[in-house]
């Protein structure tokens, strides 16, 4: 109900994208909470049950042990809903007997490893990762960011290398609503690339990814 009454923020915002009745910016979410319209809608709102009857698919898992490809930045930047070219991009079918409608909880479980297979070493602050659901619908999992150390002493922090997809799970709200499957597309598709095209960086692999989705 938050989600279906909310409120666009920065409605001139380019980022915001529709699926039914919800809209969704990667900036934004849903938007800000309407308290008003979330009282009025609950007032006819049908229950859905409790999450004793919520329904689970998956986890659905792919071993690929593939190296991650790098590529440059585009000259027009990192779109959030647009899956990132150039590096891995693998999907997974989900199953007809997954008859999830309406999903409310999405996970993505991944292992990246550097090419000595630490999966401490490598700098995950250089990937670009997206997950694209049989919708079209894309969510940013990861861009390229900086990750900061705190130095004892109370002494400013400093730049360190990101760590810590030895074994990570991403929880995604964005296909929030959205079917498991269509009927014409059953793919739920994993974007991934090395955005550091610097000669001394370090070439890593994604191991394997899983998905698992909720809802009724």
């Amino acid at each position: 109900m938050l989600a279906r009454s909310a409120r666009k923020v920065d409605p001139d915002h380019k980022g915001w994208t529709h699926w039914r009745v919800l809209n969704y910016n990667h900036e934004y979410g849903f938007g800000v909470v309407d308290a008003e319209a979330a009282v009025t809608m609950a007032r006819r709102w049908n229950s859905v049950g409790g999450s004793d009857q919520q329904k689970k698919c998956g986890p659905y898992r792919v071993e690929l042990n593939q190296p991650i490809a790098q590529a440059a930045i585009p000259a027009t930047g990192l779109g959030m809903n647009q899956a990132p070219e150039g590096g891995i991009q693998h999907a997974i079918p989900v199953p007809a007997d997954c008859d999830i409608r309406h999903i409310e909880h999405t996970y993505v479980k991944m292992s990246v490893l550097d090419a000595t297979k630490d999966e401490e070493a490598f700098d995950a602050g250089s990937l670009q990762m997206t997950l694209t659901a049989p919708s079209g619908q894309v969510a940013t999992l990861a861009l390229p960011h900086l990750c900061f150390e705190s130095p004892e002493g109370g002494a400013y922090p400093k730049p360190t290398p990101c760590t810590g997809l030895g074994s990570f799970t991403f929880g995604v709200t964005r296909f929030l609503d959205q079917p498991a499957r269509m009927q014409k597309n059953d793919q739920w598709t994993l974007s991934v690339v090395d955005r550091n095209t610097q000669p001394t960086a370090r070439p890593a692999q994604l191991r394997y990814w899983e998905l698992t989705l909720y809802g009724r």
